[in-house]
């Protein structure tokens, strides 16, 4: 039971009389604790005894105040000199500070290198970052485009592995597959497996040999190929057209000597027999070559009407191509 005469003001006599504490002794001082006063009630001791423990060095006489009771045994906060709390303050605001800093300046750098930004659908929805196919660049096809001024029936033709014995085939194959008037020219377009034109500096050396790097020098690459379709069948000839540069005297020679001393069996889809020598011509005010055939049906005709080259291997076929180029 409590001792209902105990009266705490016995504990500070001092106090209560307005009587300043003294300092003291520099070896030594008492501090009263919880515990203290347990151990002095457990040995029956009505005034509770203070601890003597040694304090450091203080020029300023210590203030004593009652300790609040609470459950646990820990030194509050409030009970830590100023000075400790000022330095706890200082550490705080430092982490803080760095902490803050830290953060800025990482997410500047990181972002000024690409590498801060995350996509928050992926964190959040765990699903990956689609990619963005990068479209690969394609190299430019050779296109065609016909040189008849007028419309005519089209078609085409994909040749592997471009030489005379597929052209020929896949070619008279692609013909026949194609209903075509008579007296009509049909245009073929002769392309490469990737659907590129055949360049015409590729294609004319195949029937007979003349130098493709010439070739090229003097003709564009685009050349329009046709198909003349009459009662006797199917006559292909083909329009080649010179370049700004080429010089058309000098080119127009050296063709009519590499062709005219050569086989011209390989431009017709079927064995035409033997031919006579070449003659000169005339169609339309402008000087021909052509070499009758020995069965007297048909002939082999080229000519140059201003920058094209006209071949066909019939005469009412080259007719029809002249005037299907507008001359």
């Amino acid at each position: 039971m409590p001792d209902n005469n105990f009266n705490p003001n016995s504990l500070y006599p001092n106090i209560n009389n307005g009587q300043k504490v003294g300092a003291p002794p520099v070896s030594e001082i008492e501090v009263r604790t919880m515990q203290n006063d347990i151990k002095s009630v457990q040995r029956g001791e009505i005034n509770p005894v203070p601890e003597s423990v040694l304090p450091p060095m203080q020029d300023k006489a210590p203030e004593f105040k009652p300790e609040t009771v609470s459950s646990s045994d820990k030194v509050q906060l409030e009970d830590l000199p100023k000075k400790s709390h000022t330095w706890l303050y200082v550490v705080i605001i430092l982490i803080l500070a760095l902490g803050g800093s830290y953060y800025f300046f990482s997410g500047q750098i990181l972002g000024f290198l690409g590498l801060g930004t995350m996509n928050k659908e992926v964190v959040e929805n765990n699903n990956p970052v689609p990619k963005t196919e990068v479209p690969v660049q394609q190299i430019p096809k050779s296109i065609h485009q016909s040189f008849f001024v007028n419309a005519q029936d089209i078609t085409e033709v994909k040749i592997p592995s471009f030489n005379y014995d597929n052209f020929s085939t896949l070619t008279k194959q692609a013909i026949s597959t194609k209903a075509q008037a008579a007296a009509t020219l049909l245009e073929v377009g002769i392309y490469d497996e990737a659907g590129s034109q055949i360049a015409f500096s590729s294609f004319l050396p195949v029937f007979f040999p003349i130098d493709s790097t010439q070739l090229g020098t003097w003709f564009n690459d685009d050349f329009t190929f046709f198909n003349y379709s009459d009662s006797k069948g199917n006559w292909p000839g083909f329009v080649a057209k010179f370049k700004n540069t080429a010089n058309l005297t000098e080119a127009s020679s050296a063709i009519k000597a590499s062709l005219e001393v050569q086989d011209i069996k390989k431009f017709y889809f079927s064995d035409p027999g033997k031919f006579n020598a070449f003659k000169d011509g005339l169609f339309k005010a402008v000087k021909t070559r052509y070499a009758p055939a020995l069965s007297g049906n048909f002939s082999f005709n080229y000519g140059f009407f201003g920058d094209y080259f006209i071949v066909s291997t019939s005469y009412d076929g080259f007719k029809a191509a002249v005037t299907g180029l507008g001359l």
